[in-house]
Parts: C-alpha cells; sequence; structure tokens
C-alpha cells in the first residue's frame, strides 16, 4: 500500500482549500497563491540524504526513485515548479519524518491528502 506525502510553499493570500489545491497541482495546473520552489535544491537534498536514490528517467519526465538496502521499503519522487509528491511504500515513519524535514528545510509544509489535512 503507498502513502503519499506532498509539499508546497503556500503565500498568505492563497484562498483554495488544500484538496483543491492538491488536485489542480496533480492535473499539472498552475495554482495562484502556491509558490515556485527552487526543485533542484530540494531534489539534491533528497538524493543527498538518502544513500542509493537515484534520478532517472520516467516517461517524458524524470523522477528520484529510492529502494531501502533490505528492498521492502521505497518511495518515488515526482515533482512540478510549485510542488512535490512522493509516493511511499513500506516506508518507516523515520523516512517520512526525514523527507518532511527536507520539505521544511526548504519552506514547504506537508499536505497528507489521505486526511486531506495541511500541516504547518
Amino acid at each position: 500500500m503507498s502513502y503519499d506525502l506532498v509539499f508546497w510553499r503556500q503565500d498568505h493570500a492563497a484562498t483554495a482549500a488544500p484538496e483543491a489545491i492538491y488536485s489542480s497541482l496533480l492535473r499539472g495546473e498552475r495554482v495562484d497563491g502556491i509558490l515556485d520552489l527552487r526543485v533542484e535544491e530540494f531534489l539534491s537534498a533528497i538524493l543527498g540524504t538518502f544513500s542509493g536514490s537515484v534520478r532517472e528517467p520516467n516517461g517524458s519526465e524524470d523522477w528520484v526513485v529510492w529502494v531501502a538496502s533490505d528492498e521492502q521499503a521505497m518511495f518515488e519522487v515526482q515533482w512540478s515548479p510549485q510542488h512535490v509528491l512522493v509516493c511511499c511504500r513500506g516506508t518507516s515513519n523515520d523516512t517520512m519524518n526525514d523527507l518532511i524535514d527536507i520539505a521544511v528545510a526548504h519552506g514547504c509544509r506537508l499536505y497528507d491528502p489521505q486526511v486531506n489535512e495541511r500541516f504547518g
């Protein structure tokens, strides 16, 4: 089973509900009030934190993939200029917290689509 973590930077003027923002971002739409990210820095932090993670082609785009050394857990990272989406499978809370810490260090807050809650 997978668990998604979604991160974005939001201007105080943004008024849309987090669920609506998330849906728009997944459709590839730009969202008013959502600030552009320094995506390359964000990705570099993930690659530097998770040994064995790689950035590789995924169709017409790239993604970052990490597989735990025991191959029991993994995550995939996709992004746009305005968000980063991490799809976790079998990933521990510690690993997810490390991802959240990276996001916070880059000015992003977590949106958890499983419970429709924006944290921070």
